[in-house]
């Protein structure tokens, strides 16, 4: 990377410094503007004595393609510039020396290598101004220190340093950079990397500015030391690197003496600060004139993230990013600090505490709005070493957490106005009060108790929400002083848990104190839409009670146009919801409540706290596919019935228009469905997939008549399009058919089919609102009978159309079952019947493609006479005398079919075929497909 500066005239200075003009100010001291002193002074100084060696003599000495053994020594002044192909490598002496010239400021620039194999690479002299840049691909390295400024009691050095390279001490013992006692620098930039036993150490000397690391500054001890009494002016920032064994940062302050006169400004970390084992940052008496703030996406970390040590702090620590120990997160030992700001976002944690105050320590407030947290204590004052934290306050949106108990039994506690905190079960406050101006959420968490050792007060602002998860786990607050509430205090009741579920009247305790003081009177909300919460004084504790909304259900002249009574019933919710088909079932929930508001049945609905989850809820409580089953059945019997009529079309030759075959004949047919009902009026449809066999015996029994006899099984699985409402059904269909055919004349015949059936259903409701499923197993019957006439017309030799009518009835019905595993949501279904009669005219095409194939096409509509709509009757299994009656789908009477045939007949007399057929009705679509054999005996 190319490095460009830039000189300017500095008003403070009263000379030419370089800046670099790569990086922006940010509104607080950065690296643009760390300057580099001193580096634009050489054009104004006058060259001293020559002492230098020649390469290095002169006012402007550059080593380009130089390699050097010795030592060089520049004059007061000079610009010392060493090219990345140059280097200056000793053994036992300093690889640079500076002249002690007070008045005159030397620059050294270098892009190659400073080596001092066993002393120190630049030694910059006491009094003597020097600017170091080591720009990138630069390396500075010395056995103990790689540079050194010096300084005496009275003397200043007021240059700068900006390293982009490499800057390296040998030893452990060591500093990468060195400030000795009574030297100053005017600023300190480093975007590479520095590394020593200390990698920059401030050993009694003075920045007066900043001091900007976005690189890497690590120690075998410390990373970045400032001790014996050095100072920082303004702001030590990090956004890089800054680690050590012993210690990240340690800012030992005290002086040689122990007065602790050593200082910095601000401490800014936007980077990682971290110790392996020791302490992230060690602050050890002195003063810290601003404070510390670790912004969002800083690290601080170590066996202790901050230690301070009889330090004052005078302004903030401030934290919206991490500050965590193995140990602890922040340790106030002795001293003072003024506060401690956790944000939002904020992390202060440590294994055994998050923050703990030792020694006399005092803090001013701790302001809690991210995370506190620690095994032992989230926030510990040690009041038997008299640590004092005076208030604690809680603020943010329900974002503060305490991660552990906080012991802090003078303190008092403050939750902010327009905060919300919530207790998650477990917690313990040992404080002196906690007072509620905001919202205080007492989680249900399995109905663990939150503990406050002290007082309690709720303002008029303050408000107490309790949660609850059922009758036995809710919120529970214990307080071991007195707790005072004004009159109407604010109190709401949390279940939105939509799975609640209650059994009792009655919450015991979710409030309780040594001494309640309060009038018994409270403003209670809650959010379930059809029960209302209150709350009763139960001596020193408060109690819970629940009763069903105020509504008096009104039942309707019209049951198709229902009245809605007053207040917020089930049945004016389904209403507004537009949800039609629940409105039976809710008018019966609604009586239900009335009747039983504390019974299994209304329990299930306690948790509901808006208008599309109850609407929800009971549409999950309606019958098995709301009548759907008998829809798919009658599809299954309707495509065992054309499996039999195309067969009796084979028989009589009318598929082909050949004469009436006169030999007896074996058959099997496998055939598959696949069905959908589309949604129609407010009820979901469902999709059903069959696959079956049949497998019959026919013959001739004259030259007109053929009879013959066939058992045909089908399998049919139903899912409902339903995402509210998820339902499944299986139906196993067992049929004996008996059909025939008698010819009136050579191309018109007559045909007929009775049948008979049983069918095993199997169905699912999932009704996730109650986190419950109710299954059905029951059987139903069905029986068919239906009668054909056929003409054939031929039109060629290959061609010939068979124009029909038939009437065909259909009986199902279902026996009444008992739902089983849904407790009270089960239900109690009566048995039921479906007729059906559907007139039809069909017309069917065949065209011969060669003597043994024919290929066939017919298209056919049907008028169901009949035409009912189907309905369950049906009871909670919670509320046994509130029965309702669910309608279905209201089919059209119309329905129409269409198909397509190829028939092969094999040289030895099998006969193979394949059809595809497709009925619909009322938005309900059947596609079929069937493969036949057929042999001759």
């Amino acid at each position: 990377m190319n490095t460009a500066f830039r000189i300017i005239w500095s008003h403070t200075r009263q000379a030419f410094v370089v800046v670099d003009e790569l990086t922006s100010a940010r509104g607080k001291r950065s690296a643009s503007r760390l300057l580099l002193a001193g580096a634009g002074a050489g054009l104004l100084a006058v060259a001293g004595p020559a002492m230098a060696a020649p390469a290095c003599s002169g006012t402007t000495p550059t080593l380009s393609g130089v390699a050097l053994t010795s030592t060089c020594s520049i004059e007061g002044g000079a610009s010392l510039t060493v090219n990345g192909d140059s280097s200056i490598t000793t053994a036992g002496t300093n690889a640079i020396n500076t002249a002690t010239t007070p008045g005159y400021w030397s620059t050294i620039s270098n892009g190659g290598s400073m080596t001092s194999e066993n002393g120190t690479a630049i030694a910059i002299g006491a009094g003597s101004g020097t600017s170091i840049t080591n720009q990138t691909g630069g390396k500075i390295s010395g056995y103990d220190n790689a540079i050194v400024l010096s300084g005496g009691a009275s003397s200043l050095n007021l240059g700068a340093i900006a390293n982009f390279g490499r800057i390296t001490a040998v030893t452990s013992t060591g500093s990468a950079v060195n400030i000795l006692k009574g030297a100053a620098l005017y600023s300190m930039l480093n975007r590479g990397t520095i590394s020593g036993g200390t990698g920059v150490n401030l050993n009694g000397g003075t920045i007066r500015t900043d001091l900007y690391n976005s690189g890497a500054i690590t120690g075998d001890r410390f990373g970045l030391q400032v001790t014996n009494g050095s100072k920082v002016e303004g702001v030590i920032e990090n956004t890089g690197l800054i680690g050590g064994k012993t210690a990240g940062i340690n800012l030992a302050l005290d002086d040689d003496g122990g007065s602790g006169t050593g200082s910095v400004g601000w401490l800014i970390n936007s980077g990682t600060i971290k110790s392996d084992t020791g302490i992230a940052v060690q602050v050890d008496k002195g003063e810290i004139t601003g404070g510390i703030s670790n912004d969002a996406s800083g690290i601080i970390t170590g066996a202790i993230g901050i230690a301070s040590q009889g330090t004052k702090i005078n302004g903030p620590i401030l934290n919206k990013g991490v500050i965590q120990g193995t140990a602890v997160g922040i340790s106030v030992d002795g001293g003072s600090v003024k506060a401690i700001d956790n944000n939002t976002g904020g992390r202060i944690a440590g294994q055994a505490y998050g923050i703990i105050l030792t020694n006399g320590a005092t803090i001013d407030t701790i302001t809690n709005s991210g995370i506190i947290g620690g095994a032992l204590n989230s926030i510990k004052v040690d009041s038997v070493t008299s640590g004092s934290l005076a208030k604690l306050v809680i603020d943010g949106n329900d974002t503060a957490r305490f991660m552990g108990a906080v012991d802090a039994k003078d303190t008092d506690v403050l939750l902010r106005k327009d905060a919300t905190y919530t207790l998650t079960g477990g917690e313990a406050f040992t404080i002196k009060s906690f007072s509620n101006d905001g919202t205080l959420r007492v989680a249900s968490s399995a109905g663990v108790t939150a503990n406050f050792n002290g007082d309690y007060s709720q303002t008029g602002n303050g408000t107490l929400k309790i949660g609850v998860a059922d009758d036995n786990h809710f919120g529970k607050l214990a307080v071991s002083g007195t707790a005072t509430l004004q009159s109407n205090a604010n109190i709401v009741v949390d279940v939105s848990n939509a799975s609640t579920k209650f059994n009792v009247s009655h919450m015991d305790k979710v409030f309780s104190a040594g001494t309640l003081v309060s009038d018994g009177t409270f403003a209670v909300s809650d959010n379930s839409l059809l029960f209302d919460f209150g709350a009763i004084k139960n001596g020193n504790a408060i109690d819970l009670t629940l009763k069903a909304a105020a509504t008096t259900p009104v039942d309707p002249v019209d049951p198709t146009n229902p009245t809605d009574g007053p207040g917020p019933s089930v049945e004016h919710v389904v209403n507004q919801m537009g949800n039609s088909p629940a409105g039976p079932a809710a008018r019966a929930l609604d009586r239900t409540f009335a009747q039983n508001p504390n019974g299994e049945l209304a329990s299930h609905f306690v948790g509901l706290t808006t208008g599309q989850q109850v609407s929800d809820a009971v549409t999950q409580t309606l019958p098995l596919l709301t009548g759907g089953t008998n829809a798919a059945t009658s599809s299954t019997l309707s495509g065992i019935n054309r499996v039999i009529q195309a067969r009796q079309a084979s028989n009589s030759g009318l598929s082909s228009g050949d004469a009436p075959a006169a030999e007896q004949n074996l058959w099997i047919k496998t055939f598959g469905s696949w069905a959908d009902q589309s949604e129609r009026s407010g009820i979901s449809g469902f999709d059903a997939n069959t696959q079956g066999l049949a497998i019959g015996i026919d013959g001739a029994f004259s030259e007109q008549a053929r009879l013959g006899v066939a058992f045909a099984y089908a399998k049919t699985d139903i899912d409902s399009d339903s995402h509210v409402a998820p339902q499944d059904a299986q139906i196993d269909t067992f049929q004996l058919i008996g059909y025939g055919s008698y010819a009136l004349a050579p191309d018109t015949e007559l045909n007929f089919q009775v049948d008979a059936g049983k069918n095993r259903n199997q169905g699912k409701r999932h009704m996730p609102f109650a986190d419950a499923t109710a299954k059905a197993d029951y059987d139903s019957y069905s029986a068919h009978a239906g009668v054909g006439l056929g003409h054939t017309l031929r039109f060629t030799d290959t061609m010939t159309f068979v124009p029909s009518v038939r009437a065909d009835y259909t009986w199902i019905g279902d026996e009444s079952y008992h739902e089983k595993g849904a407790g009270a949501l089960n239900l109690d279904v009566d048995s039921r019947d479906a007729h059906e009669l559907v007139l039809s005219l069909d017309g069917k095409l065949n065209y011969n493609l060669g003597s043994n194939t024919v290929l066939s096409a017919n298209l056919g509509v049907g008028y169901d006479v009949l035409n009912e709509s189907t309905s369950i009757s049906s009871t909670y299994a919670g509320s046994p005398t509130a029965a309702f009656t669910t309608r279905g789908v209201d089919p059209s009477p119309w329905l129409g079919r269409a198909g397509l045939g190829l028939t092969h007949t094999l040289d030895n007399g099998t006969e193979v075929s394949v059809n595809y057929d497709a009925e619909s009705r009322s938005d309900y679509l059947n596609q079929g497909a069937s493969v036949k054999l057929r042999w001759a005996f």
